[in-house]
This record gives structure tokens, C-alpha cells and sequence, in this order.
């Protein structure tokens, strides 16, 4: 009876053994303590990353961003949108897989001109505030910079920058003479208009539309003017300003130089400044200019403010006035310091020759030459101290210098003469003395025979 309670106590143990191998197992699987994270990428842009998370942890960030080339990445599995941290507790395997939009067209010159606006106005106001509000941009006038994406604020960006503000001057200047009657030229003020103001700033928004299921769908919003560079959709603006004329002739019928007209942009109602124009002349300086031909006009010199609107004139006719400059040093003569220049023959108690003095020269001329030749009984001339200058640059005193001549220089006496006679002379007389014998004698002769 023992035998069989025994057997029957061991068939027991084994049958809850095998029943409990099957519940261990069940309880392990149930309690399992970690799980895997996965990013992933359908197009293969980058390289999965793929992480093992405690249970119960957040879910870990994806190292760096993802990038494509041509596409925006938009966010995870329509449920984390793009830069977004994704706010979950990791209960079991998660695979985010990587959503893209495709990049829209960058801005072209043709979008530009079409989205893009400028607005021209007359900083002085001459026509009661007109101005043009909304002017397309003008084709060739800009350059459209190269579009960039703004990560953080969602969106690709670009610039028109206009080069050839001068065009938009030109273009008021037909609109307004067209609308008002006027005959009127106007100029690109660019010392008053800022830089910033030559650029328009677009931006293309990438927009999240939410769905009732808590996923997004997005798109791009097409490219605008930027609000943050233009509020209330304000344009670019560029002062342009009354362009009066100042013709400069030269007082002398045209033989310097041919009539020359100069624009003069407004520098108040009415008021501009009289440009900077230096002629040249050959042995003259410009002195300024004048209203009248004759010189006898109003003076005025470059630079200098001259009412248009007073005058009821858009130009203004100036005549040139010169002044001599005969050493040519940018100086006119009548305003140039004058030297003098004097020889003296430097002897005390006897005049070998009167002083020679030359005024009023100018600096640079050559030095005048004394006149004559410097002589002195029983002396050499040897020059002038200081020493001749080729040109005038001070007062100056030349002062002659004499050498005496040595008594072993000096000629010998001649004997009978009470003078110096020439020994070539006293021989002549000798030959023609001898001549005159020989022929007395040959006469003498011929008359004792006869």
C-alpha cells in the first residue's frame, strides 16, 4: 500500500513540474524589460539608426538631421512633425520612418517680377506727393540671388536685388510728365535711399494641416513677399528727385572746348548744387564762371547751391572766366608772389657797369641773362656769386667776381714809340724803308749816264 501512495506522490510531482515549465516560460515572455527603437528611410538618405531602450524609457532623439538632396524633411511617420522632439514612452519595438516634401522651384526672374513690387517716390514731393505705390520690377534691372532653405523657420528664402535703379528713375520720369503735363527729368537719388532698399526678400513657407486622426499632411505656400522685411506688404523704396541742368560754356566762342551740359539732382525743393567742372586751358586757370558771355554776370563757383525753382529755370547757362598763368603752375600770375632779380658789378668806389634789374617775376621762369660782357682793366671776370639759377625762386642779388690778371701777363714796352706798337708793323716799315732806298739808288744811277 506504501509502494503504490508512493508511486502515485512521484506521478504528481513530475505532471506539476511539466505544468510549470510552460507557465515560467509564459511569465518570462510577459515581462519582458527591453525593447528596440528604429529611424529608418524608405529612400535611403541615411544609414538606419536603431537603439536598445529600457522599457518604460522616452523614446531616444535621431542623431543629427535628415537631409536629402531636393526634398524637406517634414517630420516621422506623419505623427512627429520636423523638428519636433518626439514626447513617448517606449512600451514596445517603434520603427519611425522619415517623411519628405519635395523642394519647390527656386525663385526665378519671372516669379519675381510677378510677386515683387517696388515703389518709386519723389523725396521732395514736387507734384503734391505723387509717387508710384505697387511698379512691377522692370526685366534686366535685378538679379535674383541663389534660394536658401531656413531650417528653423520652415521655409526657402531668396532676393531680388536691383542693379539698374536708374530705369525706375527713367520710368517715373515718363509716368509723371504723362500724367501731369510736365517736361521734367528725373535721377536715382542713391545717396538717400538705403542699400536694404534695393532688395526684396521672398519666402516660400512650408505650411502642417492637421487631420482629425492626429496625422498632417503639408505643402508649400508658394513664394511671397516677406513680411518680416515688408510689413502690411510694403514694397521696396527708391527716392528719386528733380534732375535741373547746368550748361557750362567756355567764354571764348568754343575754341577751348564745346559746350557741356552737367544733370544737377535735387538737393532740396528746387535746390541744387552746381557741379564740380574744371576745364583746362593753356596758360590759364579757370577763375570761377558767370551768367553773362561777357563776364559781367553773376559769380559763381562748383559746388555752390543754386535755386532752380527761384529762378523759374530747369537750366542754367555759365560762362567760364581765366585768369593768366604763364608758368603754368595752377596759379594765376595776378596772384603769384613777384621776384627780383639784379647783376651788380660788386666793385666799391667805381661803376664798371649800372646794376641790371628784372621784376616782377614769376616763380619757375628762367633766370634773365645779364646783358653784355662784364669788363675790368687789369681783372678777369670769373662769374657771379651765388651761382646763376636756371629758374626764379627767391629774390636774388648776382654779384660779379674778378680775377686780377697776373704783371707776368701783362704786354712788354716798345721802345720810341711812347706806346705799344705791334712788332709786325715795325717790320713793314723796315721792308717798305728798304724799298725805298733801292729805288733812289737805281735813279741815281740812270743820271750819271745819261
Amino acid at each position: 500500500m506504501m509502494k503504490k501512495r508512493f508511486w502515485m506522490f512521484f506521478a504528481i510531482m513530475l505532471l506539476s513540474i511539466a505544468m510549470a515549465f510552460p507557465a515560467m516560460a509564459f511569465a518570462q515572455n510577459g515581462s519582458e524589460s527591453s525593447y528596440t527603437v528604429t529611424y529608418t528611410d524608405p529612400s535611403g538618405s541615411f544609414t538606419d539608426q536603431v537603439y536598445q531602450v529600457e522599457a518604460g524609457d522616452p523614446v531616444p532623439a535621431f542623431q543629427g538631421t535628415p537631409s536629402r538632396e531636393g526634398w524637406v524633411f517634414t517630420g516621422w511617420n506623419n505623427q512627429y512633425k520636423a523638428n519636433e522632439p518626439i514626447e513617448e514612452t517606449v512600451t514596445r519595438d517603434r520603427t519611425f520612418s522619415a517623411r519628405w516634401i519635395k523642394a519647390p522651384d527656386a525663385l526665378d526672374e519671372a516669379e519675381a517680377i510677378d510677386r515683387g513690387a517696388v515703389r518709386i517716390t519723389d523725396e521732395f514731393r514736387q507734384n503734391g506727393g505723387f509717387d508710384l505705390r505697387s511698379v512691377d520690377l522692370i526685366d534686366g534691372t535685378f538679379e535674383v540671388t541663389e534660394t536658401v532653405w531656413d531650417s528653423e523657420n520652415n521655409c526657402y528664402t531668396a532676393t531680388a536685388v536691383i542693379t539698374d535703379p536708374d530705369a525706375y528713375a527713367a520710368y517715373y520720369t515718363q509716368k509723371i510728365n504723362s500724367d501731369y503735363g510736365l517736361e521734367e527729368t528725373y535721377t536715382f537719388n542713391a545717396q538717400d535711399t538705403p542699400v536694404e532698399n534695393l532688395t526684396i526678400h521672398f519666402k516660400n513657407k512650408l505650411s502642417y494641416t492637421d487631420r482629425p486622426n492626429g496625422t498632417w499632411t503639408t505643402r508649400f505656400g508658394g513664394w511671397l513677399l516677406d513680411a518680416d522685411y515688408h510689413p502690411g506688404a510694403s514694397r521696396a523704396t527708391l527716392y528719386v528727385n528733380r534732375n535741373f541742368q547746368v550748361i557750362f560754356h567756355d567764354g571764348e566762342e568754343g575754341s577751348i572746348f564745346q559746350q557741356t551740359a552737367l544733370p544737377v539732382p535735387e538737393t532740396g525743393v528746387g535746390v541744387g548744387a552746381i557741379p564740380e567742372y574744371s576745364p583746362a586751358r593753356e596758360g590759364y586757370v579757370l577763375d570761377g564762371w558767370s551768367t553773362a558771355a561777357d563776364g559781367t554776370g553773376t559769380y559763381y563757383e562748383g559746388g555752390e547751391s543754386y535755386d532752380f525753382s527761384a529762378s523759374g529755370v530747369t537750366e542754367l547757362n555759365l560762362y567760364a572766366l581765366w585768369k593768366t598763368d604763364s608758368n603754368q603752375n595752377g596759379l594765376a600770375d595776378e596772384e603769384e608772389t613777384k621776384y627780383t632779380v639784379t647783376y651788380t658789378d660788386g666793385v666799391d668806389g667805381e661803376e664798371l657797369f649800372t646794376d641790371q634789374t628784372t621784376t616782377g617775376l614769376l616763380s619757375g621762369v628762367a633766370t634773365p641773362a645779364f646783358r653784355g660782357t662784364p669788363q675790368r682793366e687789369g681783372y678777369r671776370f670769373a662769374g657771379w656769386t651765388p651761382a646763376v639759377a636756371g629758374t626764379v625762386t627767391e629774390d636774388v642779388r648776382y654779384t660779379a667776381v674778378w680775377e686780377k690778371i697776373p704783371a707776368s701777363e701783362e704786354p712788354g714796352d716798345v721802345p720810341q714809340t711812347g706806346g705799344h706798337t705791334p712788332t709786325a708793323a715795325w717790320f713793314a716799315a723796315l721792308v717798305v724803308s728798304g724799298c725805298a732806298a733801292a729805288g733812289l739808288t737805281v735813279l741815281a744811277k740812270r743820271r750819271r749816264n745819261g
